[in-house]
């Protein structure tokens, strides 16, 4: 968004909201004929609030504040919001249908200036942020391939990501991780890679950091590390 980019910064915000509220009125309501647009919007607010979700748990969520949208209408709403282009929701990777309709949506925005001036979480996430920005990149990347994306996880909780799977075979895994620097941190991380790496057969590891770049072989597995800003690039 080269207005964005080239305001100052009082106008940044100021200019990121009136791109929101037309996305919302223009992209979504008058577009789709929506009815419940204060409902259509405080979805929209938990969602830039979330790294993910799941339709029961907006459901629940929206009720809890008086908010009357049945789970049907909240997918047609997520259908609406994603043709839109304004959001990206990745999956768990899973050879059953079933887990990809039980386990939470990951969930991206197009812009990483939506979330900065839309979230209302007081501290700057820049883990998120970095996520969302890679996302936003595979996204450019393979939109003309026959790519598919996904993010691993297993029942205790270990997570990779992005899976990116071309036909039958997974090509690569990626782990975002910008404070590699800390110890725990990183074990934690590479770990989750490496467990990814076994259960789903890959040996192409990449760990996205805030600035440390070089190649490590952690339980016998090849991993590579790469500063955002050159991976960009």
């Amino acid at each position: 968004m080269p207005e964005v980019v080239l305001s100052d910064e009082e106008r940044k915000s100021e200019i990121l909201q009136q791109y929101y509220g037309t996305v919302v009125r223009r992209d979504i309501v008058e577009r789709f004929n929506v009815k419940n647009e204060e409902g259509l919007k405080a979805m929209m607010r938990l969602l830039l609030n979330s790294t993910q979700y799941s339709i029961s748990r907006l459901y629940d969520t929206l009720k809890s504040l008086n908010y009357e949208i049945g789970k049907t209408t909240l997918l047609h709403y997520i259908q609406y919001v994603e043709s839109s282009y304004f959001t990206h929701s990745l999956p768990i990777f899973s050879y059953k249908i079933k887990d990809h309709l039980q386990y939470p949506r990951k969930i991206y925005f197009i812009d990483n200036g939506f979330i900065s001036s839309l979230s209302t979480r007081h501290s700057k996430d820049i883990g998120r942020l970095y996520e969302n920005a890679v996302m936003i990149e595979l996204l450019r990347r393979f939109s003309q391939k026959d790519i598919e994306l996904y993010y691993w996880s297993d029942r205790r909780g270990k997570e990779v990501d992005f899976v990116v799977k071309h036909d039958l075979r997974i090509e690569q895994l990626i782990q975002v991780c910008y404070d590699v620097e800390d110890y725990n941190t990183k074990k934690r991380e590479v770990d989750n890679l490496v467990k990814a790496s076994e259960e789903l057969g890959c040996k192409n590891l990449l760990v996205i950091t805030g600035g440390y770049k070089g190649a490590e072989e952690i339980k016998n597995k090849k991993i590579k590390f790469i500063p955002l800003s050159e991976w960009l690039l």
